[in-house]
């Protein structure tokens, strides 16, 4: 894991939500600056749905599914730092919040946020249905038509961005939705609210020969899908004193799809007939 130490604010990332995400130049062990965003989540926030360890478990799944996602790492407040290097202000902001490391992601120049009305021309369809259903997975409810987009687009490719929602049911105190969730995939059915998804018209909208089996790519990638490698990566985010939540229903959760695949390629492809 990438912890990088903080170097200069610079200002305000524009549209970034309710958490007012800070833009700022991190330092690399090399003593490079560069620049990230850095998610200001709250310390009620970070204990209730583990905002940040979520960030990180969402990118690194992303990646393992061939998803673009930008590069992450965390921001280390150093007291120096604080001290010379931040205004009254933003002191007093940065006391607001959560203690400890802070989710940054690596700035993508040149590709704004989508919005409504998002050009598709360079989306083919197969990375519209991985992105579903890679959401649908993971049920993250923070990638809409109707809401927040969170994916970053230029003329040629995207990224996924903001996945501090995502695996709702391995918060801590969650467990009876954690089994509802279990219970209607081995029933065949799926709880999301996938008629949301930003992606959802356009697959739905596929003429039936070209939607035949939209998902095979997504479901090669979960067959292959290193739980080990997953493991790997909470253990070092626990060193870094970086929850995810309940990791044993995580993996409960990650081992039933695995050994069901077909049947949940199946159910995702039921979502758009």
């Amino acid at each position: 894991m990438n912890v990088l130490k903080t170097a200069v604010f610079e200002d305000y990332m524009a549209g970034g939500g309710s958490t007012k995400p800070w833009q700022m130049r991190l330092e690399d062990a090399s003593g490079e600056q560069i620049a990230y965003v850095v998610k200001m989540f709250t310390q009620r926030h970070v204990d209730q749905t583990h905002a940040i360890g979520k960030e990180a478990i969402g990118s690194i799944l992303a990646r393992e599914f061939d998803l673009p996602v930008p590069e992450f790492g965390f921001a280390d407040f150093t007291l120096e730092f604080i001290r010379h290097g931040l205004s009254e202000g933003l002191r007093k902001e940065l006391n607001s919040k959560a203690k400890g490391l802070k989710f940054a992601s690596r700035m993508a120049s040149g590709r704004p946020l989508a919005t409504a009305g998002l050009p598709t021309r360079f989306l083919k369809d197969y990375d519209m249905a991985k992105v579903y259903a890679f959401d649908v997975m993971i049920y993250n409810v923070d990638r809409t038509f109707d809401g927040k987009q969170n994916l970053l687009i230029n003329d040629e490719d995207f990224l996924l961005i903001d996945h501090e929602l995502c695996l709702p049911f391995i918060n801590q105190g969650n467990f009876p939705f954690f089994r509802r969730v279990l219970d209607k995939l081995n029933n065949g059915e799926i709880i999301f609210p996938f008629q949301r998804h930003l992606f959802y018209p356009y697959l739905k909208g596929m003429r039936k020969s070209q939607r035949s089996n939209p998902f095979d790519e997504f479901i090669v990638y979960l067959n292959i899908l290193d739980l080990a490698k997953i493991q790997e990566a909470c253990r070092a985010l626990g060193v870094l004193g970086i929850a995810v939540g309940e990791q044993k229903l995580l993996f409960e959760y990650l081992s039933a799809l695995k050994r069901e695949s077909h049947q949940f390629g199946k159910l995702l492809l039921g979502t758009i007939s």
